[in-house]
């Protein structure tokens, strides 16, 4: 039998952060693939990541210059997630790693989405 020791305080405080924020990224995708816009995303859903992980890459400039090319093409759902993301990637504190919220993505996820 593997035995375990319970997490202390400092460890529980950040398993719930983490948590929280997953649940927190997932709806946020759940939200924009329900857009028109981005319900064939679905699909190809490696694309879309790679898309996204390309953009997120980016320096500042580049990276505004996307978002403003994004919404001038009518694709505001894919700014506003790339938004977000880039917001939790350069905020203190602990976060998820890549592969946490590329599990968000549907196609990814262990949880039937349909």
């Amino acid at each position: 039998m593997r035995q375990f020791e319970m997490p202390d305080e400092t460890d529980r405080v950040s398993l719930d952060r983490m948590c929280s924020s997953y649940g927190f990224v997932a709806s946020k995708f759940l939200f924009a693939f329900q857009t028109r816009e981005l319900r064939g995303e679905v699909r190809d859903f490696r694309a879309f990541r790679n898309r996204l992980v390309a953009a997120l890459g980016k320096k500042p400039v580049e990276f505004n210059h996307k978002l403003a090319d994004l919404r001038t093409n009518g694709k505001a759902a894919e700014a506003s997630l790339l938004t977000l993301l880039r917001e939790i990637k350069e905020t203190s504190g602990p976060h998820l790693q890549a592969r946490h919220w590329n599990d968000n993505v549907p196609g990814n996820s262990p949880i039937p989405l349909s």
